[in-house]
């Protein structure tokens, strides 16, 4: 009798098991993040995209992201350029709080509907108790000081995606999305430790 058990428990592991399916893959504008630079690249091409430069293991291209045109989109490989682990779109800059709070919050409600709650979110104003006493012109200060953080963290069993609102000295201010597949992310950073 306990060999029966024994030998049940096993066949209905072994079934429940073959039934899991591995994590897919993350993708970007449908284009499962994974393959080889050049590859990846091609993908987004046929999507729209037009490639405007490389440096090292990452391109640039521009074209619409969701309802937004003109973006800037980097995709991310490891040094090899094989995988591809990760894409960063960049919505054009801009020095109006009302369009950057606006586009955020567009994307994060069509991330939302998309993906589910965010795993982790937060729109702080360092020393602020109550941001909705700060006028535009003051919330658009804060970000050019790096002291105002938007963030929603999508994570997904496949990979993540990270919308933020960032300033960087030179680009200005701007909305970004990055998308990270679990897998080839894991890769790139085990050939990047290999490197220490």
């Amino acid at each position: 009798m306990k060999k029966l058990i024994f030998t049940l428990c096993v066949l209905f592991g072994a079934l429940t098991g073959g039934a899991q399916e591995a994590p897919g893959r993350m993708a970007f504008k449908g284009v499962p993040i994974d393959g080889t630079l050049d590859a990846f690249v091609a993908k987004m091409e046929q999507k729209g995209l037009t490639r405007v430069g490389e440096q090292g293991s990452m391109v640039m291209l521009t074209g619409p992201v969701g309802i937004f045109s003109d973006c800037l989109i980097t995709v991310l490989s490891t040094p090899a350029k094989d995988p591809v682990y990760g894409v960063v779109a960049m919505l054009p800059p801009s020095d109006s709080w009302p369009t950057l709070e606006g586009q955020y919050e567009t994307l994060k409600k069509q991330l939302t509907g998309k993906y589910g709650k965010p795993t982790t979110e937060g729109e702080v104003f360092r020393g602020v108790p109550d941001a909705s006493k700060l006028s535009p012109a003051q919330k658009l200060d804060y970000l050019t000081r790096d002291e105002c953080k938007f963030v929603s963290l999508y994570e997904r069993p496949e990979g993540r995606v990270m919308l933020t609102l960032q300033h960087d000295a030179n680009l200005g201010c701007f909305v970004r999305l990055l998308y990270s597949d679990r897998t080839n992310m894991e890769k790139a950073q085990a050939a990047a430790s290999d490197d220490l």
